[in-house]
């Protein structure tokens, strides 16, 4: 993705290089900037790696801190996933005025610009940067020529029962529980983002009287809400053969005998797989405007992907018929989906419209031209 993304942005004469910290060229380059020996443009990370790390950060990233650049942070993530991190990075930002122009974070859905301000972090400082893909491959493989009907990739963890999550979380109050089943159920089937649900189902109980109780019950919610829209999803699918690619829980594997399960792999391992796939499979992980990368490389490589819903989903793919939609209620969608992949013209005519919409507006050409009117604007 680092690489798919320096790409896009030389293609559009803005000169970058992906760091690597193992590389010993590349450490001395960091060194070299953090004493001043050269400035950059601006440094572009994922995730909230370190930035204006403190003194005594040892590590190659660390080093980042002493760097007086503009700082760009792309989230992968919901920010609440992130929350501690960007909290003490608001801190040291307001402990010291002059690095407020420098930090600029780009959200995958403008429903997370709330949580980013009760985080500290100002809208001024937040941009839209939805996931995207790379550039597709030049001679795909046909369909009736790939060997695997379909693949997953993610974690999977068990299904345990909303008393066991109260008792993980140290909620002893039956209210409490009550209103955290109500959450997760929201966060499966609301149009809301977890982190509206959460703030309108638990202010005022005293359970979220921080900032950081707030961070840690949507951190929380979100996880179960996520896994079990995983569980659910793949109980529709029990007709179909599937690779999964990743972690997955002991009462996961029992139940779907059905799946192949074939341990971590690689982004890199992953895009060869998808070259032989015919079905990507998408849950929208509790994203309502927005989706995974997974799925706009899936597109790049002529998968067909079957995901479940979302507004962005429906709207950008499933009205044009360029992808297959997963009703959770529907558990004949696994026979149906399989079914469709196995008549070539017809997947065919879907994954080429999806091809069209997604080279038209989600690859990663598309998305750096708001990442540069920020560097440009800094």
């Amino acid at each position: 993705m680092m690489e798919d993304i320096a790409a896009a942005l030389r293609r559009r004469n803005d000169e970058c290089i992906c760091i690597n910290p193992n590389n010993p060229e590349h450490i001395n380059m960091i060194q070299m900037m953090a004493l001043g020996g050269f400035r950059p443009r601006y440094l572009l990370l994922f995730n909230f790696a370190p930035a204006f790390a403190r003194a005594n950060d040892p590590s190659t990233l660390g080093a980042l801190g002493g760097i007086n650049a503009p700082y760009i942070s792309l989230f992968l993530d919901h920010p609440a996933l992130l929350g501690k991190r960007i909290s003490e990075m608001e801190a040291g930002i307001a402990a010291d005025p002059s690095l407020r122009p420098l930090r600029h974070y780009g959200l995958m859905e403008r429903e997370h610009l709330a949580i980013m301000e009760r985080l500290g972090a100002p809208a001024s400082s937040c941009f839209l940067f939805p996931q995207a893909g790379g550039v597709p491959v030049a001679e795909p493989r046909p369909m009736e020529q790939r060997s695997i009907t379909a693949i997953f990739a993610g974690t999977i963890e068990a299904e345990i029962s909303n008393q066991a999550f109260c008792e993980q979380m140290g909620m002893k109050d039956p209210l409490y529980c009550r209103l955290t089943e109500q959450a997760v159920s929201e966060a499966m089937d609301s149009k809301d983002d977890v982190y509206e649900i959460v703030v309108k189902i638990f202010t005022d109980t005293g359970i979220i009287s921080t900032t950081s109780n707030l961070i840690e019950l949507t951190k929380r919610i979100d996880y179960r809400a996520r896994t079990l829209r995983r569980h659910r999803m793949f109980r529709c699918l029990r007709q179909m053969p599937i690779q999964h690619y990743g972690n997955a829980a002991d009462d996961f594997r029992k139940n779907n005998p059905n799946i192949q399960f074939k341990g971590a792999i690689g982004f890199r391992g992953l895009l060869d797989i998808m070259n032989d796939t015919k079905i990507m499979l998408n849950d929208t992980i509790n994203l309502r405007s927005s989706t995974l990368i997974r799925v706009f490389y899936g597109m790049s490589r002529n998968c067909l992907v079957a995901s479940e819903r979302n507004s962005f989903i429906d709207t950008e793919f499933i009205t044009p018929g360029a992808v297959a939609p997963i009703d959770s209620n529907d558990f004949s969608a696994g026979e149906r989906i399989t079914h469709l992949v196995n008549q070539p013209t017809e997947a065919q005519a879907m994954v080429d419209k999806a091809l069209q919409i997604y080279s038209r507006n989600h690859t990663w050409d598309c998305r750096v031209a708001a990442l540069l009117d920020v560097i440009n604007a800094t």
